[in-house]
């Protein structure tokens, strides 16, 4: 869980970075549209670009972090256990549609570089792009997965309840 967790720090970490970055290029974008009327070639490709690694790159820290929504005035409610069974209920259905977003956006990025997609503006190939939601749904995968081992064994022992 470890190697799992240190992964979604650093796509978390760059999705950080990202969001810095697409402040600085888009504010450098408009002032040079405004005050020399020229502005940078593919700024909006690029923030498009940036915006879906900035989503799917957060995602896996949002669900290790219980960042989520919740019912949390029910969820509170109930004993240790049933918040542990649903718990695992609800990360194992998490985990089914991540299965299901990582398998079709692998099909998407792969007909992408098959057919050798390029962006309109700059001319980047898109295979590559549409790789970043593989792999930030791989790593939501791979922590709920640990999130469901954990509580299962939680159940089992009947220790605590999730934080």
């Amino acid at each position: 869980m470890r190697v799992i967790n240190r992964i979604t720090d650093v796509l978390n970490h760059t999705g950080n970075l990202l969001v810095l970055a697409l402040m600085v290029m888009v504010t450098a974008d408009v002032t040079m549209r405004k005050v020399l009327t020229k502005p940078f070639l593919g700024v909006f490709e690029v923030s498009g670009f940036a915006l879906g690694a900035i989503i799917w790159f957060g995602f896996a820290y949002t669900f290790r972090e219980k960042g989520h929504v919740r019912m949390d005035l029910l969820f509170e409610r109930l004993s240790p256990r049933s918040q542990l069974a649903i718990e695992v209920f609800s990360s194992l259905l998490a985990l089914g549609l991540m299965a299901l977003i990582l398998w079709q956006s692998i099909l998407a990025a792969l007909l992408a570089y098959r057919i050798n997609e390029i962006s309109t503006i700059l001319r980047l190939p898109i295979g590559i792009v549409r790789m970043i939601v593989p792999l930030g749904a791989l790593v939501v995968c791979l922590q709920l997965l640990g999130e469901v081992f954990r509580d299962i064994a939680q159940l089992l022992r009947g220790t605590k309840a999730p934080s």
